[in-house]
């Protein structure tokens, strides 16, 4: 399987220096050992995409650590990739490519998260923390849950070594995230919308 996790990096820096974001894209490798041994076990394949604002030096020390956690697991015979300047386009081919889209926001800070609804539409099951809107779309046919109301990197962390190792080929997920993608999606919103505030 293909796992996937692409967004905009956001990293910042707290008053004691550390290195933080909502949207946690080193949680995947919280525990290295672990993860090494579950991708190994699996035959996963690990996929990274995103870019950094420019001005954003905490992000880009993100997207640093994160190619060098891949560089590690890649140098342990794990086939992991990062591909830079993330975009539409690029996202376009990722949704299409992946087998589980990796959405982990530190509860309660994700407005919405529209990526996981692409994939959705594309067949692509998520792993998701309670957040955003894996809040209303998740329903236990389409994806997985990860952690739950209160965000805790070990917790967390671990509930998504578990779904990498018990994943198969989960065609049933597939229809049940293409059927969540069919309600999800700006058409609907905007039907909903005209029905309810202006007529």
């Amino acid at each position: 399987p293909v796992i996937t996790w692409a967004r905009r990096f956001d990293g910042s820096y707290s008053h004691e220096g550390r290195l933080s974001s909502y949207k946690r894209p080193l949680l995947l490798f919280h525990d290295m050992n672990r993860l090494r041994a579950v991708l190994e076990r699996s035959g996963a394949q690990l996929l990274y995409a995103g870019k950094a604002h420019p001005n954003n030096t905490a992000a880009k020390d993100e997207i640093s650590r994160v190619v060098w956690h891949l560089g590690e697991l890649k140098g342990a015979g794990i086939n992991t990739a990062f591909v830079p300047n993330y975009n539409m386009e690029t996202c376009r081919h990722l949704t299409a490519g992946s087998d589980i889209w990796l959405n982990t926001p530190r509860v309660p800070l994700e407005a919405s998260g529209t990526s996981g609804m692409c994939a959705a539409m594309n067949g692509v099951p998520q792993a998701g923390t309670m957040d955003g809107w894996w809040v209303e779309g998740f329903n236990g046919r389409n994806g997985w849950m990860v952690g739950s109301e209160f965000s805790d990197d070990d917790t967390d962390s671990g509930g998504l070594y578990s779904i990498i190792e018990g994943f198969g080929t989960e065609n049933a997920m597939s229809v049940g995230a293409i059927q969540t993608g069919a309600t999800f999606n700006t058409h609907r919103m905007v039907n909903e919308y005209a029905r309810n505030l202006y007529f």
